[in-house]
């Protein structure tokens, strides 16, 4: 019966208005098989009560679940979808303030057709809380996936069944600007999440040092942020120590708390390269005792 009510106040004709309400959806870097999730952005400063809208994409995405974000529970409301199509609402007048209502985690299909999923946020209404509707428009986000031709090129015996690359290399002393620790460049495909937000996205290292990791990747993080890191069956933990915008990526320091080294070969190849770099990182004494 609620369902009913909102939906009713939500299909009410239009009534003329300065107000406008922006719903956007951001966009992220994933790969196959993968879920990723994109923030549902609401702007305008319009403040409806209730908001409705649809997702359009292609076959490559198998699924969808969405949850409630900041704004929405901030004004005690909740999101129910049915099929594509979703509802944010709740029993009260409170309305929604700018900001992300919803987060929505798609699935990539294991063998997409394309290395750029469009997914458009459509069929967007607005609400106040008398029931007057207020004028609405959707977005498209994108989720990019690795191309062949823009993987960077490795030695064929570093690379584990395509899930992460490594190429380690010294840099020279004489050639880089003078730092505290000395750096060793590194290049792993990282699968980076905000522990908070729960949001991921494909990233790459850069270089490591004794304070940590440099990385790019598409997440827009701020210092404090606690971070986890994904490569191949190893997974680290760290904090972020500065974040700045570098063209459509970040570049992010980490300062790594903890690392679960896995079994595989390039999870050897990390271990000894934290070994040399991170000795007294947590995690890693305890591989090498038990190798």
């Amino acid at each position: 019966m609620r369902h009913l009510v909102v939906a009713s106040v939500l299909i009410l004709p239009s009534i003329a208005t300065a107000k406008t309400v922006s719903l956007s959806i951001g966009s992220n870097w994933a790969k196959p098989g993968w879920t990723v999730d994109l923030p549902i952005t609401l702007s305008g400063g319009a403040q409806p009560a209730a908001l409705q809208w649809s997702f359009s994409y292609s076959a490559d995405i198998t699924g969808v679940t969405v949850v409630a974000g900041a704004s929405a529970k901030g004004a005690g409301k909740g999101v129910t979808c049915s099929g594509n199509t979703c509802l944010v609402f709740g029993v009260n007048a409170a309305t929604l303030s700018d900001g992300v209502v919803a987060v929505a985690t798609f699935q990539i299909a294991a063998k997409p057709s394309s290395t750029v999923i469009e997914i458009v946020v459509n069929g967007v209404v607005a609400a106040e809380a008398n029931g007057s509707t207020i004028a609405a428009s959707g977005g498209t986000g994108k989720i990019t996936l690795p191309s062949a031709a823009s993987q960077p090129e490795f030695p064929d015996e570093w690379t584990d069944k395509g899930q992460l690359k490594f190429y380690s290399k010294r840099v020279d002393g004489s050639s880089m600007e003078r730092r505290l620790h000395s750096r060793v460049q590194v290049q792993f495909e990282t699968k980076v999440t905000d522990v908070e937000t729960q949001q991921s996205g494909l990233g790459r290292t850069y270089d490591i040092s004794e304070s940590g990791f440099s990385l790019v990747q598409p997440l827009p993080l701020a210092e404090g942020d606690l971070v986890q890191l994904e490569m191949a069956d190893s997974i680290l933990t760290g904090r972020v120590a500065h974040s700045n915008p570098d063209g459509t990526e970040f570049r992010v320091g980490i300062e790594v708390q903890r690392v679960q080294l896995g079994h595989s070969s390039l999870s050897s190849l990390l271990q000894r390269t934290l070994a040399e770099t991170m000795p007294s990182l947590p995690g890693v004494e305890e591989y090498a005792e038990r190798g």
